[in-house]
């Protein structure tokens, strides 16, 4: 991603600038009154947190949070909610409003809760496409896909180059592996579009067809189910199905925080 924009692993920051600190947070959130109107209307505002109390203010002055596992060790100067309705763009005055503050760390927690700017444009999939997972996570993923998968990207012709800029594919091109990847989202998913999902059965029927129309046996389950409602999808799935699942060692838990 540093191709295309310079970024810094916050690991990597906190060696730089030598202490373990983050100058302000800046806390996004919906205005608690809605739309005015029913209109949707481009502004934002300093306001009281409405959920933000996963922060706390400690007894010297400095805020703490979870900081993606930091939160023994890393604290934040300065705290404070922002509402806020608008694009990407509409955050440029929010955060130059600090800049008469000397930062030179500004975290912007909740940043989904703006839109983008130029949605599917050239530069969107540019940005999509810089993203690459960690060597690190790269090795763990490739060590079970040839371990409980039979898969690797040499075979699956998934292979790719270390400069995605340079990187071009033909539509066709990857092969696969000889496993059926199957996403189940579950939880909030199923709240907000439960009308329009099928049943878990309907869903094990789905994977039965796929399987069988693709001649395969094994099934790569990625899920936020409980393990009732996968233990209930794989009791309609054929016996001879094999669902492979990937479950994080403490070790890798502790070190990833995922």
């Amino acid at each position: 991603m540093d191709i295309y924009v310079p970024v810094i692993e916050f690991e990597q920051y906190l060696q730089e600038v030598g202490r373990r600190e983050i100058d302000k947070v800046i806390y996004l959130q919906h205005f608690a009154e809605g739309w005015k109107d029913g209109k949707f209307e481009i502004k934002w505002e300093k306001r009281p947190c409405i959920d933000g109390d996963r922060y706390y203010q400690k007894e010297d002055g400095k805020w703490s949070g979870w900081f993606w596992g930091y939160e023994s060790s890393v604290h934040a100067r300065s705290f404070e909610c922002v509402s806020v309705q608008g694009q990407s763009s509409t955050l440029v005055p929010v955060v130059l409003q600090e800049k008469n503050m000397k930062f030179e760390s500004i975290l912007i927690e909740r940043a989904e809760t703006v839109l983008h700017d130029h949605f599917g444009d050239v530069q969107y999939w540019r940005a999509r496409r810089s993203m690459r997972y960690s060597p690190e996570l790269r090795q763990i993923a490739d060590d079970f896909r040839r371990k409980q998968l039979s898969s690797d990207d040499a075979a699956d012709s998934t292979v790719l180059g270390d400069d995605w800029s340079k990187t071009e594919a033909k539509h066709g091109q990857a092969k696969g592996g000889p496993y059926l990847a199957v996403h189940w989202r579950r939880k909030d998913f199923v709240r907000a579009h439960g009308k329009d999902l099928p049943s878990i059965n309907g869903t094990a029927q789905q994977i039965t067809g796929l399987l069988q129309r693709l001649n395969l046996d094994v099934v790569y389950l990625a899920t936020d189910a409980p393990q009732t409602e996968v233990d209930q999808l794989i009791s309609y799935l054929p016996k001879s199905a094999s669902v492979k699942r990937f479950a994080a060692s403490s070790e890798i838990l502790g070190k990833y925080k995922d």
